[in-house]
């Protein structure tokens, strides 16, 4: 399935922001707020549909743990609806959730490959259409952890850094010298602290780990 045609839409992403949406188009290269192409008329429309590729996401939720807004490294900030629709993708693939991490820095990577535009080598995401096009070989490759950071200035809205794992989570609050870890399978609402019960060298392990994703970030490195 070709993405790029003579047809005038050939890829087309959805952004919701807290109080908008936008829709924009990528023709030819070209990404530009789709109003400014209603008027070419709808005649394209179907084939168009065929050939489009969407991604929509959502704001993360705000609130969790007694704690104000959204900018702490627990799920309900971190996570995230995502929707892909891609005329590239396999049948059988189609319809079926994924619980690969994929990171919001993952979007325009993936939006450019799927134009045909080449990617920045600055860009630190990955295209997520590897997941469902290749999977044998994503698997392999794609990430199994990342490195969270949220840069604070008050007591309010505190520094903390997180290396998250699908089974585990270790958290650092710089600020307060105060460490937390959970057991994401058996406390997915992340109740139960176990800092104090993890064995002090896997806790050790973890936060060594989380500092070299940190650099490795830094230096630009792909995440």
């Amino acid at each position: 399935t070709r993405l790029h045609s003579v047809h005038l839409f050939a890829c087309w992403y959805l952004y919701c922001s807290r109080n908008e949406c936008h829709l924009y188009c990528v023709c030819y290269g070209t990404l530009v707020p789709v109003p400014l192409l209603v008027c070419q008329g709808y005649r394209y429309a179907h084939t168009a549909f065929i050939n489009t590729f969407a991604a929509m996401d959502e704001n993360n939720g705000t609130g969790q743990h007694g704690l104000a807004e959204k900018w702490f490294a627990y799920e309900e900030s971190l996570r995230v609806p995502l929707v892909i629709r891609d005329p590239r993708m396999p049948l059988q693939t189609r319809g079926i959730p994924s619980d690969d991490f994929t990171l919001s820095i993952d979007l325009a990577p993936t939006i450019l490959s799927a134009a045909g535009i080449e990617v920045p080598e600055r860009m630190q995401g990955r295209d997520i259409a590897q997941l469902y096009l290749d999977p044998a070989k994503s698997k392999a490759d794609w990430r199994k952890e990342f490195f969270y950071e949220w840069i604070g200035t008050t007591d309010a809205f505190p520094t903390n850094y997180a290396l998250v794992r699908k089974d585990k989570k270790y958290i650092l609050w710089p600020q307060f010298e105060y460490e937390q870890v959970f057991d994401r399978n058996k406390d997915p609402f992340e109740e139960f602290d176990l800092a104090n019960e993890t064995d002090s060298k896997l806790k050790e392990a973890m936060r060594i780990r989380m500092k070299t994703l940190q650099r490795e970030v830094i230096a630009g490195a792909k995440m």
